[in-house]
């Protein structure tokens, strides 16, 4: 089971989560109870709608290139455990 919280401000999300956390443990047959850390930069997430980008003869790799020229792009991935 996953509780998601959304939100800007990494530091209120960070104590909310161990909020639900300790109340969620409480509950009878809870094993494994922990609030994922949160750390480094907002994502955005964007998805292209191509139907609409269609009627404009634009593709979703060019909107996806001017995303990535704005806000960055992923150069690597850390996995943890």
């Amino acid at each position: 089971m996953g509780i998601s919280l959304y939100g800007d401000d990494l530091e209120a999300l960070k104590a909310k989560a161990d909020e639900i956390a300790a109340v969620v443990a409480k509950v009878p047959g809870a094993a494994d109870v922990a609030a994922e850390q949160t750390a480094g930069l907002p994502t955005l997430r964007v998805r292209v709608r191509r139907n609409d980008i269609a009627r404009y003869g634009i593709n979703a790799r060019d909107v996806l290139d001017a995303v990535a020229v704005i806000g960055g792009s992923t150069i690597d991935q850390v996995f943890e455990g």
